[in-house]
C-alpha cells in the first residue's frame, strides 16, 4: 500500500528579529496563510532554527499553526481568535545549537485551511531575541 504525501515549503531560511519587543509584550508574523489542506487528513510542522540568540531566560519563539477561515467570497476578511491546532515553543535551552522539530497537528481539526504565525515574546526585559528559521507542512493522506 503506497501512502500519497506532499510537503510544502512555507518559508525559506529567514532571519527574523524581535528585539525591539517591549518587555512583558509578544509580536507575531503570519509567515504563511490560506494553506490549502482540504485533500489531506494528516499534517506536521517541520521547524528548523537554523540559529537563534534568545538572551533572557524566559523569552521564546512560537511557532503556532491555527484553522484558517480564509474565502474568496471575502478575502480581506480577518476571522478573529482561529482555533490553534498545534504550537512549538522555542526556548533558550532549544538554541544551543541548530535545532530541529516536528508537530503533528490536530487531525480532524485542520480544516480546510491553514495559516502558520511565528512569534517572539519577551517577558521580563527587552533583550536580543532573533532567529533564523525554515518551515515545512508535511502532509498524508492518512
Amino acid at each position: 500500500m503506497t501512502m500519497a504525501g506532499q510537503t510544502i515549503r512555507l518559508i525559506d531560511m529567514t532571519s527574523y528579529d524581535f528585539s525591539q519587543i517591549a518587555a512583558s509584550s509578544t509580536g507575531e508574523i503570519n509567515v504563511a496563510e490560506h494553506i490549502d489542506v482540504s485533500q489531506w487528513k494528516s499534517a506536521t510542522l517541520m521547524i528548523r532554527v537554523h540559529s537563534a540568540t534568545v538572551a533572557e531566560q524566559s523569552a521564546t519563539f512560537k511557532v503556532e499553526a491555527f484553522a484558517d477561515g480564509y474565502t474568496h467570497e471575502d478575502p480581506t476578511l480577518q476571522y478573529a481568535n482561529p482555533p490553534s491546532v498545534g504550537s512549538v515553543t522555542i526556548t533558550q535551552s532549544n538554541v544551543a545549537e541548530p535545532y530541529f522539530v516536528t508537530k503533528e497537528l490536530t487531525g480532524g481539526a485542520i480544516g480546510a485551511m491553514l495559516k502558520v504565525v511565528l512569534s517572539g515574546t519577551q517577558v521580563t526585559n527587552q533583550d536580543t531575541l532573533s532567529g533564523v528559521f525554515s518551515i515545512d507542512l508535511a502532509l498524508k493522506d492518512e
